[in-house]
């Protein structure tokens, strides 16, 4: 039993292109473990991995669709296992990630190489929580560290966004737990968690720039983040346009170890203010994998702040119930989000924002009465606020 995907590398189209082509949920759901995929592709390649469905089609159904030269085929699989750690046995999950590569010749895909790489469980210290101690088995951090090895050896696919991209300016700002947490180096370990977050808004023709930063106060000991998201308001000055993305570091919002759900965000819809909970690495890790699972929750909250409601479906960027790490876009949400990105940060004509917006609206909200908002509140946080 395995989640198996493939991984495309297309030079005439200038894609690449991840299909999963079979997926069976173990450790984590099949739509994480491709997320992990294209967070891992985006930190060794640099650029937007397009993923797609194949459901059970052959890798030679694939190259009639598109022009290939390469084809990879990435199986991610999971293995049960349990270890003794101080006189306790711990149960948890292992992936073994299975790697092959064709080459595409007249359609017909020919076995070049393979190559498998087995990982371990993702186990660390004991931490104090409301349960006592626990020495906890992280399966999506196991997963990470292991594609990290599994495709070091494919060759950099070629790719070329050339798409415009609308840029929203981004302030960040820390709390005082945030700064003391991260020290002088407060304001690049932000930036870099916007960065990420603006990888995942691309396909959404969206670039988010940080433009300068700011500090604020929280609110001690609060476990709401609506109160949060209250007291940092006034620092967001809606006068300059950018959106302000507030920091903070209260202990009892950060990433649960359990796989609960998380509640880890919060925007004013349409807004230009954002708390994000910090999601600190877990001990000894050496790489933040909470880069990939915070940028969800930013990219979430900014499409918020964008007029960007609800995906009633799982596992998509836009959906209420965040578990994991995720990239999945919907069209609406695109569509959405391009509209009011142009609107506020681009446009110079009213008249023209108004149109834009309106279609988009017409085209992907079903209520009328949250058409009219996403239209009246997006138009008045235009380059045009505060003119006579």
């Amino acid at each position: 039993m395995t989640i198996l995907l493939a991984l495309l590398t297309s030079f005439a189209s200038a894609e690449t292109v991840a299909v999963s082509t079979w997926c069976q949920d173990r450790a984590m759901p099949c739509e994480a473990a491709q997320s992990v995929l294209w967070h891992a592709m985006w930190d060794r390649h640099g650029h937007d991995t397009l993923l797609l469905d194949r459901d059970e089609n052959s890798p030679t159904d694939l190259t009639g669709q598109h022009a290939l030269t390469t084809l990879y085929e990435v199986d991610v699989g999971w293995e049960a296992k349990r270890q003794v750690v101080d006189g306790r046995h711990l149960f948890g999950w292992s992936p073994i990630i299975d790697v092959r590569e064709f080459s595409v010749v007249e359609g017909e895909a020919q076995l070049v190489r393979s190559w498998v790489t087995w990982g371990t469980m993702a186990l660390f210290q004991p931490r104090t929580d409301d349960t006592g101690e626990a020495i906890v088995n992280l399966p999506q951090v196991a997963l990470q560290e292991t594609m990290d090895l599994a495709i070091g050896p494919i060759t950099p696919p070629a790719h070329d966004f050339d798409h415009p991209l609308v840029e929203v300016p981004i302030i960040v700002a820390a709390d005082e737990e945030y700064r003391e947490f991260y020290g002088d180096r407060w304001r690049f370990v932000a930036e870099l968690r916007i960065e990420r977050a603006s990888a995942l808004l691309r396909r959404a023709g969206i670039a988010l720039k940080p433009v300068g930063a700011a500090e604020w106060n929280s609110p001690d000991d609060s476990q709401d983040l609506d109160v949060l998201l209250d007291a940092f308001a006034p620092v967001a000055d809606p006068t300059n346009g950018a959106i302000y993305v507030g920091f903070t570091q209260q202990s009892k919002l950060a990433t649960t170890w359990h796989g609960d759900l998380e509640d880890v965000g919060r925007a004013y819809l349409p807004g230009n203010a954002i708390v994000v909970a910090d999601q600190a690495t877990v001990p000894g890790h050496r790489r933040g994998w909470d880069q990939a699972a915070e940028a969800t929750t930013i990219a979430h909250e900014v499409l918020h702040a964008l007029g960007v409601p609800h995906n009633d479906d799982d596992d998509w960027l836009m959906s209420d119930r965040k578990r994991w790490t995720t990239f999945r876009m919907a069209e609406g949400t695109r569509g959405l989000a391009h509209a009011a990105a142009v609107a506020r940060f681009e446009s110079g004509n009213p008249s023209i924002a108004y149109t834009n917006l309106t279609q988009a609206a017409a085209a992907h909200l079903a209520d009328p009465e949250y058409q009219l908002q996403y239209v009246s509140e997006n138009l008045a946080a235009g380059p045009w606020w505060g003119q006579d």
